[in-house]
């Protein structure tokens, strides 16, 4: 999965990665069902939908598009919010087509 889609089908959180019961787990945890924006960027790198590369190109993308460092950026957002970013992104680095696709 992209990490828009760990983020759309599993779940949005602040602050890490989180398992069922909203306990704070490592992104690539088996127990993980909700992630922040950093950590469905190194879950889909876990994963190996996507490389290490493209992870380190997707975080500098995003941290120079909200001018901030993104883990703090994610905690002052809503789901639509990051999830807007992280398509954006996707799109300019990966050629993702999101048009027929609706935040």
């Amino acid at each position: 999965m992209l990490p828009s889609e760990y983020l759309e089908q599993g779940g949005w959180t602040l602050s890490g990665a989180k398992a069922e019961k909203g306990q704070k787990v490592v992104s690539s945890s088996p127990t993980a069902v909700a992630w922040d924006l950093s950590g469905s960027i190194l879950r889909a790198e876990h994963d190996k939908t996507i490389d290490q590369g493209i992870a380190t190109i997707l975080h500098e993308y995003i941290a120079a598009h909200v001018n901030d460092d993104i883990n703090i950026w994610n905690d002052k957002q809503t789901k639509a919010q990051v999830l807007q970013v992280m398509r954006m992104a996707e799109r300019e680095i990966l050629n993702v087509d999101y048009k027929s696709t609706t935040v």
